[in-house]
């Protein structure tokens, strides 16, 4: 579905739909982005609701037909029941509104989006009902008022915020290794030529690109600054998911830079060749990282548990 999206996103910017389908390809042959996409986590889950809601607004401020905003509004509120990224994410969203909409600001328009935003968000109530079934994983037990605020909040992760200095040498260095997991994350080459595409965005059309360009850097940026993350090897495993959004952004890139190649002059025959290369490049370097036809783990484990059983 984010695939998906990401193309339609690609032909929103530049009407190609060749370029399109190879951006998408890529971003799905990408290493961290396949590799939550073949298990259960939240992390994909949220880069289609980050993926519809960008391609809403800028299908929105192209059109200026008011329903795709209430649509955003609804996908939004649900995706703060999926990942924080998207409290991150708010008030950038929140900002292009805003400024697309100068000088006519419509306050009772920004009132109802916040309404639908906060209808969404009542996925958060499951929770309690949940809870009350008292299964085996009932995390944080938000029966109550302050323990289902303890849960939304994210209350056991409250230490990251005093665990370790805030300084601007950690800072960069962090967000030198969240460079390194994009470098890899298409194959360097082919994440160059995406970030190339996504500065030829900003000749364009400057206010998309900067729009996407704030998506990309503010999650990356955010997630970094508010964990404030260790060098040690189980942190750095954890904190390669948190590119997605910029990673998406650097798919979009893809199409931009084909898009751009097959419009020169005789720039068919290198258009096809670049989109050759970015579509397999990343499938062969990554595919045995995330092939898992062999991981047998959970069905290994419940067989376990049956044949350890007494008759009947």
């Amino acid at each position: 579905g984010t695939v998906f999206l990401i193309a339609l996103l690609i032909i929103l910017l530049t009407h190609r739909r060749p370029a399109a389908l190879c951006g998408g390809l890529a971003l799905a042959f990408s290493r961290e982005f396949w590799e939550q996409s073949v298990i259960a986590e939240v992390y994909t889950l949220n880069a289609f609701v980050v993926a519809a809601c960008v391609l809403l607004l800028l299908r929105w401020h192209q059109t200026r037909r008011d329903r795709l905003l209430y649509g955003f509004a609804l996908i939004y509120g649900l995706g703060l029941g999926v990942h924080n990224t998207m409290m991150l994410l708010g008030p950038l969203f929140a900002l292009f509104l805003f400024l697309s909409d100068v000088p006519a600001l419509r306050w009772k328009m920004y009132a109802t989006l916040a309404g639908i935003a906060a209808l969404g968000s009542l996925v958060y109530l499951y929770l309690p009902i949940r809870s009350m079934a008292n299964p085996v994983m009932d995390w944080g037990n938000p029966e109550t008022l302050q323990n289902f605020w303890d849960v939304v909040r994210r209350k056991q992760l409250a230490f990251l915020l005093t665990e370790h200095p805030r300084e601007l040498g950690r800072f960069l260095r962090q967000m030198n290794v969240m460079g390194g997991f994009w470098w890899r994350e298409f194959t360097p080459w082919v994440s160059v030529f995406g970030a190339a595409g996504m500065l030829l965005l900003l000749r364009r059309y400057l206010g998309y690109g900067l729009f996407l360009w704030a998506v990309a850097l503010g999650t990356v940026a955010g997630s970094a600054f508010v964990q404030n993350f260790s060098f040690d090897k189980e942190w750095l495993w954890v904190m390669t998911v948190f590119g997605i959004p910029a990673y998406m952004v650097t798919a979009v890139g893809i199409g931009i830079a084909l898009d751009a190649i097959g419009r020169l002059r005789g720039g068919r025959w290198p258009a096809m060749a670049a989109a050759t290369v970015c579509v397999i490049s990343p499938l062969a370097q990554h595919w045995h990282h995330n092939d898992k036809s062999e991981h047998y783990w959970a069905h290994d484990y419940a067989m376990n548990v049956l044949n350890s059983l007494s008759p009947n």
